[in-house]
């Protein structure tokens, strides 16, 4: 986490990163409190959507688990992370494989 804190730092100028200290309290209370994500491993890779979901989604942070939305809730979360990517100099999602990483979130969602 503080590493990857480091890296926004040095993209955004205007940006001063925490120092390590600061960085140690952080990593502390991500670790108690931050989203579970799913392991790599464990995402069903033939599902269709499946492939994009860990290649996209991955390339920022872990794996989000597909039940920690209903359904729907995920089309506005990965429009949402679109714009992260954009701003993040990151690899944006096509129309096509934001529909697949979707639908497959939404085969997958808390009922």
């Amino acid at each position: 986490m503080y590493w990857r804190l480091q890296v926004v730092a040095a993209q955004f100028k205007e940006y001063e990163g925490p120092t390590y200290e600061e960085g140690h309290v952080i990593e502390k209370y991500m670790a108690r409190y931050a989203m579970h994500g799913v392991n790599f491993n464990d995402v069903p890779l033939k599902e269709e959507g499946a492939k994009e979901y860990t290649q996209i989604c991955n390339q920022c942070h872990q794996l989000p688990d597909p039940k920690l939305h209903k359904g729907e809730a995920w089309r506005n979360t990965v429009y949402r992370m679109v714009g992260h990517m954009k701003s993040m100099g990151r690899i944006v999602a096509s129309n096509d494989q934001k529909e697949k990483i979707i639908g497959y979130l939404q085969s997958q969602a808390k009922k």
